[in-house]
């Protein structure tokens, strides 16, 4: 037993010794500063990444990815990066989607999390074949898990990663996901550079498809910045690099709420004293104008505690504007008193029957408010 132990202690010793010297670059494309993007490159700060953008303030050429297949472009913005890195085997890049991820961890816990994988190159994993389902016949099995490959987000060693994007010609209005599928698929590849799945998100949570696998961890943590976590219930797992893709947005925003240090239970919302406008509290004229857009979709209980959290905003009444869209009948009674009463109070106070419109009519309609009251 004390020769086993020693043995042990020495082999985590050299594993260590020999990645020691291994840096964790991050690469992103993004061509223009969406909200998405700001949260992505935030929680990079949050845990002192070196990363870099690519493509930023430049056209984009890879097609509309939102409604169809597309992104090459990305694939070319790196192979061009990664050319000083093609070498460099102490080099371990990290690939992330520029809008839509949200990291979690420090550069320790990815690479600890990447040299366990025993792969050289490691991708996220989903539960679509996509963009091409007729391919998903030629996955090989996993004993547990996501089979298919996604490529908004993945991590390797640099000179793997070059050779994987040069592989290939690519145009930069074909699909970047189709890509590396090919790659992944063809074994000799598969073999050459030791590509490997996330399939149980040790690393990569992609979130489409998934977000009943996931819950919010709240349990103590011994780091600071870590004290919300994700927990992948289906595996036992915890990923610290979480991708919205596909049509699970929305939940990347309600998560985006605690992790990435957004909000601890220690410091609270951290994010909220962050990027801070100084105001002249002795002239309410200084105080930009904002509109209040509340969207009332569906039955909801304690209405009136609702209106009356609005009251207690700390924000002068003459510079808030307020139009409420209610799709509930039974609700326009406390919708109307409380535009009735609150009338004079704040610089407009009105509500938009919103019963004959869907939920995207309405917000496009709140913007269109937006506009004409010189919010924007």
């Amino acid at each position: 037993m004390i020769i086993w132990f020693i043995f042990g202690f020495i082999w985590v010793s050299r594993a260590n010794l020999v990645n020691s010297d291994n840096q964790l670059h991050v690469f992103t494309v993004a061509t223009e500063e969406t909200d998405g993007y700001l949260r992505t490159t935030r929680s990079l700060r949050q845990f002192a990444l070196n990363y870099s953008v690519l493509g930023l303030n430049t056209p984009w050429y890879g097609g509309d990815v939102k409604n169809t297949v597309g992104g090459g472009q990305k694939v070319r913005l790196l192979r061009d990066a990664l050319t000083e890195f093609k070498h460099d085997g102490n080099a371990i890049i990290l690939f992330i989607d520029g809008y839509d991820v949200i990291i979690n961890a420090n550069a320790e816990i990815i690479l600890e999390r990447f040299y366990k994988s025993g792969a050289n190159v490691l991708f996220s994993a989903e539960g679509f074949c996509w963009p091409d389902n007729s391919l998903a016949v030629e996955y090989p099995a996993v004993k547990s898990g996501k089979r298919y490959l996604n490529s908004g987000a993945f991590i390797g060693y640099a000179p793997d990663i070059y050779k994987i994007i040069t592989e290939r010609p690519l145009k930069d209005e074909d699909d970047d996901q189709l890509y590396y599928t090919h790659i992944f698929l063809d074994p000799v590849l598969r073999e050459k550079h030791k590509i490997k799945l996330d399939s149980t998100s040790a690393i990569f949570q992609n979130l489409h498809g998934a977000v009943d696998d996931v819950d919010l961890d709240f349990s103590p943590s011994g780091h600071r910045m870590r004290q919300v976590r994700l927990a992948n219930l289906a595996y036992g797992t915890e990923p610290v690099i979480i991708h919205g893709n596909g049509k699970s947005k929305m939940h990347l925003n309600y998560l985006g709420n605690y992790i990435g240090n957004w909000w601890n239970p220690i410091d609270g919302c951290v994010a909220c004293n962050e990027d801070l406008i100084q105001l002249n509290w002795d002239s309410e004229n200084d105080f930009p104008f904002v509109v209040l857009a509340c969207f009332i979709n569906s039955g909801t209980p304690f209405l009136d505690k609702y209106f009356e959290s609005i009251l207690r905003l700390d924000y002068p009444k003459s510079r808030i504007g307020i139009v409420i869209f209610n799709r509930v009948e039974p609700h326009a009674v406390k919708v109307e008193h409380f535009v009735n009463l609150m009338d004079g109070e704040y610089h407009f106070v009105q509500a938009d029957s919103a019963i004959s419109l869907t939920e995207r009519n309405a917000r496009d309609r709140a913007v269109d408010i937006c506009l004409e009251s010189g919010y924007l």
